[in-house]
């Protein structure tokens, strides 16, 4: 009865994460489709380089504090807040303020004004915390409507920016800042009003949540940066066409990480309530997070695989072409998002095992970076950090069977997963041959889209309602 109540737990909050999520990321979508068919490669090159430039500071900027809150429950996170020191407030705040100050002079080179790019950075790094919190105060009603308001205007910014008689990016970024610090005031509102008085709960030493959260502040900035490196290199070193469509082909898939986000914070919000040592439980939360990225990892994956073409034709037009290679070569890395392999690691507080395979994934990419590059042109850049997240990937399915005790087939579900790759890839390979020779390219993905999304739906459905008859 416990583990039917978790499950159900589990996927009532993963889409009630993903629903949130998914509003911001919908505006993003419908940006990078209106620019990339209206702007020159040029134009779109710098704007995407401004966004580029931003996560990859905003690695350092955000102390990785977004991912951190996820460990703890409501009230051991209150509690916990309230013994940190001021001071050590105020170094936090500092050095957000110098990362911001460092990507100001990073944007100045490109004109951007200090001023702007510091309040960008700012502002912006305190909005994502600050959902991350309400998503833990389970403020869910509020965040919905925040950020369904905060579309509306992101896109009538843009929208007005598109049809100025130039287009002026620095002015754009400038009305955002704005944008950003009106949801940061009200989504504050929401998050310091009046709550119930925190139960008493065992808080975590100091020396235990401060290792933990350096661990997960270099675990999330390199796994931040292991996306965005690439692109910030490019965005320094290439001109702006270039920059397109290399951020073209090796753009991460919209809705794939909303959904891996919203299911592993779900996930993680549950591990908060069992005791380290309780790793049945955990074996089964870790099994049912494999079944349930299953089926958006696979599918996502084998639809861009064969429709790479209409895709990026279709969406980013025919300038962008040249992306393709790239494209695919980034497309690899997909299969692996069936998985959070850290959530295990950060409830048993062992940080050190988080972040040696972020030294074995950087070190891989970097010794194949070059020679695959020298190989295969840009693809190459992309197929090295793809490969290098695979080398992670093992090492982390290996220390999470030491951890669990547990052989690997007890935490994966191996024959389920199998079986579902197959599947997919049969289905979406097929209704691609099936439809491609005879409707235009736009109705045979939208189609394709429709009818794997039902087959997703109804296999999800089925999952859900086994879990619930688990014993």
């Amino acid at each position: 009865m416990q583990e039917k109540t978790l499950n159900k737990i589990i996927y009532k909050d993963s889409f009630i994460i993903f629903s949130i999520r998914l509003l911001s990321t919908l505006a993003m979508i419908m940006i990078a489709y209106a620019f990339s068919h209206s702007l020159s490669t040029t134009d779109y090159g710098r704007y995407t380089n401004y966004w580029n430039r931003f996560y990859a500071f905003n690695a350092f900027a955000g102390l990785g504090i977004a991912a951190f809150i996820f460990t703890y429950s409501k009230d051991k996170l209150i509690l916990l807040l309230r013994r940190i020191k001021r001071g050590q407030y105020i170094a936090l705040a500092l050095f957000m303020l110098v990362a911001s100050i460092a990507f100001a002079g990073v944007q100045a080179r490109s004109g951007y004004p200090a001023l702007i790019s510091i309040a960008f950075m700012l502002l912006n790094t305190l909005c994502i915390i600050t959902e991350s919190a309400l998503i833990i105060f389970r403020k869910f009603r509020q965040i919905f409507w925040i950020n369904l308001l905060y579309l509306l205007a992101f896109l009538w910014l843009h929208y007005r920016q598109l049809h100025a008689p130039s287009f002026d990016a620095a002015s754009l970024f400038s009305s955002l800042c704005i944008l950003f610090a009106v949801k940061l005031l009200v989504s504050g509102f929401f998050l310091y009003e009046r709550n119930a008085a925190p139960q008493a709960e065992e808080v975590p030493a100091e020396t235990n949540y401060q290792k933990l959260w350096l661990h997960l502040y270099l675990f999330d900035m390199t796994q931040i940066l292991m996306v965005y490196i690439d692109k910030f290199v490019v965005s320094i070193l290439l001109n702006e066409s270039t920059a397109a469509i290399y951020n073209n082909g090796s753009t991460p898939i919209p809705l794939l990480p909303i959904i891996f986000s919203a299911v592993s914070s779900a996930s993680l919000m549950q591990f908060s309530k069992y005791d380290k040592g309780d790793t049945v439980m955990q074996t089964s939360i870790m099994r049912n997070l494999a079944r349930i990225l299953s089926n958006f990892a696979f599918p996502i994956f084998f639809f861009f695989v064969f429709f790479r073409y209409e895709f990026i034709v279709t969406y980013f037009s025919n300038k962008y072409i040249p992306s393709i290679p790239i494209f695919l070569a980034s497309l690899f890395v997909i299969p692996l998002r069936m998985f959070n392999y850290t959530i295990i690691f950060q409830k048993h507080e062992r940080g050190d095992i988080i972040n040696t395979g972020v030294l074995l994934d950087i070190g891989a990419t970097l010794a194949l970076v070059y020679p695959l590059y020298l190989f295969m042109g840009l693809p190459g850049i992309a197929l090295s950090f793809v490969l290098g997240t695979y080398i992670q990937a093992g090492f982390y399915l290996y220390k999470m069977t030491r951890i669990l005790q547990q052989p690997i087939h007890r935490i994966v579900p191996i024959t389920n997963l199998l079986m579902k790759f197959l599947f997919y890839g049969l289905l979406v390979y097929g209704l691609y041959e099936g439809l491609i020779p005879f409707v235009r390219p736009i109705t045979a993905m939208l189609s394709t889209i429709c009818v794997t999304a039902v087959v997703i739906l109804a296999i999800v459905r089925r999952e859900y309602r086994s879990a619930q008859h688990l014993s």
